[in-house]
């Protein structure tokens, strides 16, 4: 009876685990900090670099002078920290005459590279988008990217190949919020939000709270798609089901006309009729 129980309750554990990890998939959750410094980090998530992306929101509340603070996206090849193959780390430093810093870091090279780009890192972005299926990385509001692989100072080159060589080892993502000043509390100054993405099946988009079919006389290929295209005049799919253009049929056409399949319903000639079809 005991064994029993303790199998129930284990099975209980996993479960809540699975619907834990599962809501957020997609869905935004916020990284808030109780005090005035200190860090704090996600769980572990499943990532895959073909199928999964991050996302960073920033969100201001008030003035962000004087702040320091960062974001660490970490990637392992399991739940382990010793496990850890790399990091992209945003820090934003605000005080006067301080820089912000935007790293790639290679646990192999035991090295790290800085992003140079002036639009990545000249102010606090209130967007990020990181794809490690990419040779740019991380995407900003606005579609400014990084150039960590076209970057030519050292150790850029090293760091980058190693990265390149050994990304396809990541299974998993962690996030670590870390406030480094005492001197505010930073859910005060910003709001920080992050999801982990799942590529959208074909017939659906990416919306705010994740992937969503996309309406009835749309079409769309899914995957990282923000929108969906339109059907041609006079031609519709069902909610979900349109994955390409071919997939939007004529509609059924009234009575008193008939289908042509290069212009869609036509008028009958004069002294001829149809039902509806």
């Amino acid at each position: 009876m005991k064994n029993r129980m303790r199998k129930a309750l284990s099975w209980t554990i996993w479960i809540l685990i699975l619907i834990t990890r599962s809501s957020i998939i997609n869905g935004w959750t916020e990284l808030t900090l109780a005090g005035n410094d200190g860090s704090i980090e996600s769980p572990y998530f499943t990532f895959s670099i073909t199928s999964n992306r991050v996302q960073l929101q920033l969100i201001q509340l008030n003035d962000n002078s004087e702040l320091e603070f960062s974001v660490k996206v970490g990637f392992y090849k399991e739940e382990l920290r010793s496990s850890m193959t790399s990091s992209l780390t945003y820090v934003w430093n605000t005080h006067s005459g301080r820089n912000n810093k935007l790293s790639l870091y290679d646990a192999v090279e035991f090295d790290q590279c800085d992003e140079s780009k002036s639009e990545l890192i000249d102010s606090i972005p209130s967007f990020s988008t990181i794809d490690l299926n990419t040779d740019y990385l991380i995407e900003i509001k606005g579609g400014e990217q990084a150039t960590f692989s076209s970057a030519s100072t050292e150790p850029c080159p090293d760091v980058w190949t190693s990265f390149k060589n050994n990304r396809a080892s990541i299974n998993n993502v962690q996030l670590k919020l870390t406030d480094s000043d005492s001197g505010y509390k930073l859910n005060e100054v910003y709001t920080i939000n992050y999801r982990i993405l799942e590529a959208c099946n074909p017939g659906q988009y990416l919306g705010d709270e994740g992937c969503k079919d996309c309406d009835a006389d749309y079409y769309g290929a899914g995957v990282w798609l923000e929108s969906c295209t339109k059907c041609p005049d006079k031609k519709g799919v069902e909610s979900g089901k349109g994955k390409q253009e071919s997939d939007c049929t004529w509609k059924a056409c009234d009575a008193g006309q008939l289908l042509d399949q290069a212009k869609g319903c036509e008028n009958c000639p004069a002294d001829h009729w149809t039902r509806i079809r």
